[in-house]
């Protein structure tokens, strides 16, 4: 039987095997597989905070997804990372949250003579549910907690402050302390400047199950008519609202400005298009309410921290390495079954 000091350690998963029980054909150390795969989280042995230190020759833990929320902090390594639909590099020393059912990965190559090494949270999103609301504090975890369904990366000073928390996370035995350390670390970054959102807005919204009715209008006005010239006095006109006060209500409920939230949602589809589309840039900047390809440009550089054309070159690499593994990780199944997977499709397929 295990001592109450070996349960208060956080798991290390060294050998590239989950110690999680999971499917035999997610222990072969191939890429990603295309579709995303629900991913079982056991409970934890003392609390309801799960740890993971996780060291391995390289990043290879499939696209997945999970009801936890999750914080991973890479100590060393990098390589890709996708969350939602963001692409993007990743460093030594990277920071995110991923929220709620979020398709996820982090892959890297091979480095002879280095490992990689990360930190891993995962912690159900009804942990405040009883005192969501009752307090400021735990009012602010909830919005927090909202935006990471876009997926966050956390940036600026607080990350530094945030990564001393998490690490005082790791290092603490009992469960009021980790809950302790897990309060002050969502703390930290729960102002928005502390965090760089990297999925669409539409993955945010995906993820609420309840909206104002006069929002949920606004939302599908918006929609459906995100491809075409559309400002925010000529919403506010439609919904019979001054300019001023629809600004603030939409801010209020969306958390963003009108201006902000419509760029985004183009960015997503010029995302999805770019993905799913065998389009030049210049049709999908039409299709998806830029007009230009200088416009689409600019917007989608801004929010994505790349142009369109190195967005869908990475994506097809990493597709490319995504289809060889799915016929390997199937073949090294000893026991001939298929992971769980997503019903639904992923951003690295056609929606």
């Amino acid at each position: 039987m295990k001592t109450r000091k070996q349960e208060d350690k956080p798991r290390v998963f060294v050998t590239g095997v989950s110690p999680r029980g999971t499917d035999s054909a997610l222990r072969h150390r191939g890429r990603v597989p295309v579709a995303p795969m629900r991913e079982i989280i056991a409970a934890p042995e003392s609390g309801p905070i799960f740890r993971l230190e996780y060291c391995d020759v390289r990043f290879w833990y499939p696209l997945h997804f999970h009801p936890e929320i999750e914080i991973k902090h890479v100590v060393r390594g990098a390589g890709t990372r996708v969350i939602g639909d963001s692409i993007e590099p990743f460093e030594e020393g990277d920071l995110c949250v991923v929220g709620s059912g979020v398709s996820h990965c982090w892959s890297s190559p091979v480095v002879r003579g280095r490992w990689v090494r990360a930190k891993v949270v995962q912690f159900s999103p009804d942990l405040f549910a009883s005192v969501d609301g009752r307090t400021n504090a735990f009012s602010e975890f909830a919005l927090l907690i909202g935006r990471a369904q876009r997926g966050l990366q956390i940036v600026g000073a607080a990350r530094s402050e945030a990564v001393t928390e998490l690490n005082r996370l790791f290092d603490a035995r009992t469960e009021a302390r980790q809950l302790a350390h897990l309060v002050a670390f969502l703390a930290t970054i729960a102002d928005e400047s502390a965090s760089r959102p990297l999925s669409g807005v539409e993955a945010a919204e995906a993820g609420r199950t309840t909206r104002h009715h006069l929002a949920e209008q606004v939302l599908k006005f918006v929609k459906e008519r995100v491809h075409l010239p559309i400002t925010e006095e000529a919403a506010a006109h439609a919904f019979g609202q001054s300019a001023s006060r629809f600004s603030r209500f939409f801010k209020r409920e969306f958390g963003v400005s009108f201006s902000r939230y419509v760029v985004e949602m183009r960015v997503g589809r010029a995302s999805n298009l770019l993905l799913s589309q065998p389009l030049d840039v210049k049709e999908i900047a039409t299709m998806a309410g830029f007009g230009t390809v200088a416009s689409l440009n600019r917007h989608f550089r801004a929010v994505k921290m790349t142009t369109p054309t190195a967005y869908r070159r990475r994506a097809r690499e990493l597709n490319a390495g995504l289809r060889a593994a799915e016929g390997e990780l199937l073949r090294c199944d000893g026991d001939g079954r298929r992971p769980e997977r997503q019903l639904a499709p992923t951003p690295l397929q056609k929606r």
